[in-house]
């Protein structure tokens, strides 16, 4: 009986902490709403690696927001300069401000603002908003994904040729001629809102070939898995986050129970050949 009553306590403050979260998002979400209406400058860290006002104005904002509701968390974010210090927290908060930066340039409603609560090296709370559309999705370890507050699922039963959401850049390049005619291919920027959509029932799975950091993946990862997913990389290892200073990811699958087998079978030929 006490370990019931300690899961219930568990899972109850992790409800609270992402109500917390989430008023934290919705204040973000209305910051870039401001800032984008006035417009905004583009710089870039190194080639095709452009980076906003936009991402260092959310990033800014989040970690002195999130941090002091959350004081004895770590900090790992794509736009502040990595302390070490995290690898010895319990919790780190790990952040993408705007996963996507190239799709908001372009003007394509496919970047979201993206924040995972990590415990222990996974996540157990994943935010990621969407400013151009509207969409919020957030998942709590056990207690499910949503959308806008509403319970979320993948799809149960799709028949005909599988949807596969996959990364723009590695579209572009061809990386998916192997899956043409088996699979229906729907490009989407952000590794984060790809693995949403998958979330609620967009697509049978979400695929990326190319390398990418934590920041991408933390907080999609857990709502797809809370929404029914199966999320590793391609070649099937599971995800630690916050366990090294490299932060690198080469890249990840996450597919419906239901398509499990046919999807991987695909992938299984690409990876033999």
């Amino acid at each position: 009986m006490k370990v019931n009553d300690n899961v219930s306590q568990k899972l109850k403050k992790l409800k609270q902490d992402s109500q917390k979260i989430l008023s934290v998002i919705k204040e973000a979400n209305q910051l870039f709403q401001d800032q984008f209406h006035k417009g905004f400058q583009t710089k870039y860290k190194a080639i095709d690696d452009p980076v906003t006002i936009l991402d260092l104005l959310l990033d800014k904002f989040l970690k002195k927001k999130l941090l002091s509701l959350f004081p004895y968390c770590g900090w790992l974010s794509e736009e502040t300069k990595d302390d070490i210090k995290r690898l010895e927290k319990k919790q780190v908060f790990i952040v993408d401000p705007i996963d996507g930066t190239r799709e908001l340039i372009l003007g394509l409603p496919e970047y979201a603002i993206s924040v995972a609560l990590v415990e222990d090296n996974y996540p157990v709370i994943g935010v990621v908003s969407n400013p151009a559309t509207g969409e919020t999705y957030h998942a709590i370890r056990g207690l499910g994904a949503f959308l806008n507050s509403k319970p979320i699922t993948t799809r149960a039963q799709s028949v005909g040729k599988p949807i596969v959401v996959v990364s723009r850049s590695d579209e572009k390049k061809g990386r998916f001629e192997f899956l043409k005619n088996k699979v229906k291919i729907l490009p989407v920027g952000s590794s984060a809102y790809k693995l949403s959509r998958l979330a609620k029932g967009d697509a049978d799975a979400a695929l990326t070939f190319h390398p990418m950091h934590e920041w991408d993946i933390a907080a999609g990862l857990l709502i797809a898995e809370e929404a029914g997913a199966i999320v590793t990389s391609v070649d099937g290892k599971c995800f630690a986050f916050n366990r090294s200073i490299n932060t690198k990811i080469d890249s990840f699958l996450a597919v419906t129970k239901e398509r499990e087998k046919e999807i991987k079978q695909l992938l299984h030929y690409k990876t033999e050949n």
